[in-house]
């Protein structure tokens, strides 16, 4: 088909859906696109503003991005209208422009954040503050009081979702190579004895929380193979969902790199 017809078939088809007349229809969408893109630009201006005033850096201070890492952000970033991946850009240049944080912008960094939906902004952002606001382990009261409080965000985070958006948001962050599943056992082995009784040993296994990490496992099978998860995971309240998740999942290489490079300071 020549270069002219395919043009003619292609005016049709988007005059059909988009509904002006196919004179008008180029002033109109271009117009239109400049307008819609400015707009995005303009509340991720005023997110990132508010990033940069909260952290008191001064604007004069803030380094300029090189070239071809400006052109490909503001490039992305115009495009996106959601609000919670608008935060994710705000923070992700606020950091990248501080003097005081060695970020280096990485091509991946945005074509994943190209890619995410609100659900999985909101989900990766638990990701992150799990991963850069927790301590690894919690050995005393203060340290599990900060569990408990980051249970009690992520409740507010995401009780209005649905389980299933959930699993399809963790299976989308697998796909992007942000985040994988990680088979472990916590605690449900017990301590090795110091005098190596194997019989002993044994005694101290949890079974219960053994026959649990197990199903765990099973689910993860049952993701990879295509078939249906238990009923029961989907009568877990959303935020469950999440917690499970960040206990059975864990950031790849990649992820924590870019969990760094969007944490909020």
């Amino acid at each position: 088909m020549e270069n002219s017809e395919t043009k003619a078939v292609v005016v049709k088809f988007v005059e059909k859906v988009v509904g002006p007349s196919a004179d008008a229809l180029g002033g109109i969408l271009g117009d239109q696109l400049k307008s819609w893109r400015a707009s995005n630009l303009d509340r991720i201006h005023s997110k990132w503003r508010a990033k940069v005033t909260k952290k008191g850096t001064s604007e004069a201070c803030l380094e300029v991005l090189p070239f071809g890492d400006a052109f490909r952000v503001i490039d992305a970033a115009s495009l996106e209208e959601n609000e919670s991946v608008q935060e994710l850009w705000a923070q992700i240049i606020a950091n990248a422009m501080d003097p005081d944080k060695e970020i280096t912008f990485k091509k991946p960094y945005i074509d994943i954040l190209k890619s995410l939906s609100e659900v999985d902004a909101i989900v990766l952002g638990s990701f992150i503050d799990h991963a850069t606001k927790l301590p690894p382990i919690a050995l005393d009261e203060a340290g599990k009081d900060k569990y408990r409080e980051f249970a009690k965000q992520v409740e507010c985070k995401v009780g209005s979702l649905d389980q299933r958006e959930i699993l399809s948001s963790l299976d989308n962050l697998i796909r992007l190579k942000v985040i994988s599943y990680v088979a472990t056992y916590p605690d449900s082995f017990g301590s090795v004895p110091d005098d190596g009784d194997v019989v002993a040993y044994v005694q101290t296994f949890d079974k219960e929380q053994l026959a649990s990490s197990l199903v765990s496992v099973l689910d993860a099978v049952n993701n990879v193979s295509g078939w249906s998860l238990p009923s029961e995971f989907y009568e877990l309240s959303s935020e469950a969902t999440v917690l499970y998740a960040l206990d059975k999942y864990s950031f790849t290489s990649l992820g924590f790199e870019l969990a760094g490079a969007c944490e909020v300071s």
